[in-house]
């Protein structure tokens, strides 16, 4: 019986021994390798950025008329709270995107004299100049150009009509 039990216990030992080899081998084992990195998202061009922005490609560069964010009451070169919060965005992000050649082009309705509205027109674009400028554009970078009631973008029968021409736009000329 002895016998037995000695070649049971030996049996025991050897699929312990066994076992133990066995976990030790399978902790052992490297790791699974990481897997790739995913490929970096390319960032967006310039010309993608511009577009994001609300500018238009033209025969001179890029254009942005912001009629509807940056109007001006009648007789009035004060931006509003939204067309201030628009300079200073459109400011920013233009910095950003280092744009050096920005020209700033006020209109004005057909109310008033063409001299009168010539100077209001530029007003308008000298007072989105000064947003922009503090929100972090150069001011050399940036020329103003009043062109009064010479570029409407309706035909002023209406109050409406009048509203949507006291407006600035923005041109970025070619480089």
């Amino acid at each position: 019986m002895e016998l037995h039990w000695m070649a049971s216990r030996r049996a025991c030992l050897l699929g312990a021994a066994w076992a133990s080899a066995w976990l030790l081998a399978a902790c052992a084992a490297p790791p699974a390798p990481p897997a790739p990195p995913a490929p970096p998202t390319p960032a967006p061009s310039r010309d993608e950025q511009l577009r994001a922005l609300g500018f238009r490609p033209t025969d001179e560069g890029w254009e942005l008329s912001i009629a509807g964010r940056m109007l001006f009451d009648s007789d009035s070169d004060v931006l509003g709270t939204e067309g201030q919060a628009t300079a200073d965005r459109l400011g920013r992000q233009l910095a950003q995107l280092e744009i050096t050649r920005v020209r700033i082009e006020g209109h004005a309705d057909s109310t008033g004299s063409q001299a009168y509205n010539l100077a209001l027109s530029l007003r308008r674009a000298q007072a989105v100049q000064r947003a922009m400028v503090a929100a972090g554009l150069r001011d050399a970078d940036i020329q103003t150009l009043g062109l009064g009631k010479t570029a409407p973008v309706n035909d002023n029968r209406t109050p409406e009509q009048r509203q949507q021409n006291r407006r600035v736009a923005i041109v970025l000329p070619a480089q």
